[in-house]
C-alpha cells in the first residue's frame, strides 16, 4: 500500500523551493531534447506527482505542458483536477488520504 507522507494541492510542492530556476532549467532541457521553443510561461508538471513519491525537482520528473499530447495531457489535466478537489486545510486533506 502506498503511504502518502503529506497530501497537497497542485502547486504546493513548489512552495519554499528554488522552483523558478528548476522550472526554467526543465524548459531549457526539453527545448534542447526536442529542438522546439517552449513558452517561458508554460506550466511545468510532475510526471509522478509529489504526493505519490515523485521528486519535486528532478529533471527526470518534470515536463512542460507544451510537450504533453493525447493521453498524457488528459492524465495530467485529470490529476491536477483531482489534487485541487482536496480540502485546502492540511489536516482535512490528511483525513481524506489516510
Amino acid at each position: 500500500m502506498l503511504k502518502v507522507p503529506s497530501g497537497g494541492l497542485a502547486g504546493e510542492a513548489k512552495e519554499g523551493t528554488g522552483w523558478k530556476s528548476t522550472r526554467k532549467r526543465s524548459i531549457e532541457e526539453w527545448e534542447r531534447k526536442l529542438g522546439i521553443k517552449i513558452p517561458d510561461n508554460d506550466k511545468v508538471n510532475h510526471m509522478t506527482p509529489t504526493d505519490a513519491g515523485g521528486c519535486p525537482s528532478s529533471m527526470q520528473n518534470l515536463v512542460p505542458t507544451a510537450v504533453l499530447q493525447g493521453d498524457c495531457l488528459e492524465i495530467e489535466n485529470a490529476q491536477t483536477r483531482i489534487q485541487n478537489m482536496l480540502p485546502a486545510d492540511k489536516a482535512e486533506r490528511a483525513k481524506v488520504l489516510w
